[in-house]
């Protein structure tokens, strides 16, 4: 089943009007989440239900990659993403350490040297081939944002 969610986050104002236009302009039930909202928000969402149609469930505040995550795997969900998801992929952000994957410690010491200004531009080709290829490149390292993950897989 597909449905519209709208996650709320002490912004009820303009969470109210994503929640309008969805009832109003989208042919899909739509569910509301209030995360630990202190605005009275809850409070306000009830109030609108009585003359608009929307489920309303409430969720602890987590990071938005932890949310999605929780969200998919609560709700009923896509069964490719709730596979994908079971598997240890995640819509968290993180960081991959690429320099020496095989040996997670060595490549935590070599990105030490991204903090140093004068190395940060160096490229140590001759780790090329311990690192992982990502799109046709080997990085030392790969930040994978909100949900990058997901579509990697």
């Amino acid at each position: 089943m597909t449905l519209a969610v709208i996650i709320n986050v002490e912004t009820k104002y303009v969470s109210s009007l994503a929640l309008l236009s969805a009832v109003r302009h989208i042919n899909l039930p739509v569910l509301l989440i209030d995360c630990e909202s202190q605005d009275g928000s809850f409070n306000w969402f009830c109030s609108l239900q009585r003359k608009h149609p929307f489920r309303l469930i409430t969720a602890p505040r987590r990071p938005h990659g932890a949310a999605l995550d929780w969200i998919f795997q609560t709700v009923e969900a896509d069964g490719i993403i709730r596979e994908t998801l079971a598997a240890g992929a995640s819509f968290m952000h993180r960081l991959v350490l690429n320099d020496f994957p095989q040996i997670p410690a060595i490549g935590r010491l070599l990105w030490h040297r991204f903090r140093i200004p004068g190395l940060r531009q160096i490229r140590l080709r001759s780790l090329d081939s311990f690192r992982c290829e990502y799109e046709g490149h080997k990085p030392s390292y790969v930040f994978f944002d909100t949900g990058a993950q997901i579509i990697k897989c």
